[in-house]
């Protein structure tokens, strides 16, 4: 079921990525996507939720984002980078006048259908029970622009999950799945208020969260 899974997933994630309500418009009017060949195309994206309302910072646990960004998901309780944004601009090697930039902004499971089916297959895979799906891009800012950073590097997330989900002393994962069929399950450490935090990488991916 795995393998058919990752053969299909690449063109129903590329829809999902066009279809979700990407936050691209709150930062700039272009936003540059890499596709598998290495290609890049410019989109932009409107949205009903004027600029000056955008939250640009959040936190989780006391624990404040590092990097500057849009942070738009509802369905969690607060997400933060906690990664240092120096270390991050030094893994990825930003120059002096590119910093880091996050979006965070909620996975919509009627747009993005084939995708969210693949999310509850893997969580099935796994006897686990699906919790919050979001999708988050990690990116950077040059001179008013934005684009994605590569799929590399390791980036710490954390997530604060609602409490119609979280059970005291069960364990979590974090599915991610990206552009060009690549799918993970991501451990996840969770503290007794229900903050969730795990490793990821740069890019764009659509995430849940699962308990077992």
């Amino acid at each position: 079921m795995l393998n058919r899974m990752k053969r299909v997933l690449a063109a129903s994630l590329a829809v999902a990525m066009v279809m979700a309500p990407c936050a691209s418009a709150y930062a700039t009017t272009t936003t540059n996507t890499s596709s598998s060949s290495g290609s890049s195309s410019s989109t932009s994206t409107e949205t009903e939720t004027p600029a000056s309302e955008v939250p640009t910072t959040s936190s989780v646990g006391g624990v404040k984002t590092t990097t500057a960004g849009v942070y738009m998901a509802k369905s969690v309780n607060g997400s933060a980078v906690s990664t240092p944004a120096a270390s991050i601009s030094a893994a990825f090697g930003l120059a002096s006048n590119e910093k880091p930039y996050t979006k965070v902004y909620d996975f919509s499971p009627k747009k993005s259908t084939e995708a969210n089916k693949l999310l509850d297959a893997i969580a099935a895979t796994q006897g686990a029970v699906v919790g919050p799906k979001i999708n988050i891009e990690f990116g950077k800012m040059t001179a008013g622009k934005y684009s994605l950073l590569p799929k590399t590097g390791a980036i710490e997330m954390r997530l604060g999950l609602p409490g119609n989900f979280f059970v005291a002393g069960a364990k979590y994962a974090v599915i991610r799945v990206s552009e060009g069929g690549i799918y993970e399950i991501i451990p996840a450490a969770v503290d007794a208020n229900g903050n969730l935090a795990f490793f990821t990488n740069g890019g764009q991916g659509a995430y849940a969260v699962i308990r077992y």
